[in-house]
């Protein structure tokens, strides 16, 4: 966060939408801490209760204790380059939201307003976004441009997407968390939650004219 060596670490079961990212939250309530590694040497960021849960004891060394509130409007560099002419806009900066980042395990929530309504919103309110969000996939999950690192792959390429982002160093760890999805009630697959544009119409004002 506008210092090059440390971190925040966020977490989520999409790995995709680390190529959408436009915004981190933080809840501005919660307790941060600035913790350096003992074993890498390299500093992270991370809400305070969650620092059992992502690293091993005695790994990581508590330098300060924090709320989230010190966190709001510093600037990062996101992981995917995609949309770096969104910076002009406000993007790529800490805001406050503690109901994406309450889902978090480690209090700290990527937001990719095309893969959700309220992260969405969230880009709207900061004015990031003023219609429909950048989206780097296509309706059957390819990757598209502007994502050229990853063309060719699609969002359930997990495992290739992983290694791109070790090769970034932008892993941390991966657990398993079981969490409840839409699926597809005729075919039982996992359904894709995407932003598209869509009409409203009113049919009764429609027939009236008729």
């Amino acid at each position: 966060v506008e210092d090059p060596s440390v971190k925040l670490i966020t977490c989520t079961s999409e790995p995709w939408e680390i190529t959408a990212n436009l915004l981190i939250c933080v809840d501005e309530e919660e307790e941060y801490a600035k913790i350096m590694h003992t074993l890498t040497k390299e500093y992270y960021i991370i809400a305070k209760e969650a620092l059992a849960y992502t690293f091993p004891a005695q790994t990581a060394r508590i330098i300060k204790i924090f709320l989230g509130n010190q966190l709001l409007r510093k600037e990062y560099e996101p992981v995917f380059k995609f949309y770096e002419s969104y910076r002009m806009k406000g993007a790529f900066q800490v805001v406050s939201n503690e109901c994406l980042a309450s889902k978090s395990p480690t209090k700290i929530a990527l937001i990719a307003p095309c893969s959700n309504h309220e992260a969405y919103k969230t880009a709207f309110k900061h004015e990031v976004i003023a219609g429909a969000p950048p989206i780097p996939i296509d309706l059957f999950g390819n990757f598209i441009e502007p994502a050229e690192e990853l063309k060719g792959l699609n969002i359930e390429d997990t495992d290739k997407i992983e290694k791109i982002l070790i090769e970034k160093m932008a892993f941390l760890k991966k657990s398993f968390l079981y969490t409840s999805s839409p699926h597809c009630e005729q075919t039982g697959k996992p359904l894709l939650d995407l932003y598209c544009s869509s009409w409203v119409l009113n049919v009764q004002k429609i027939k009236e004219n008729n």
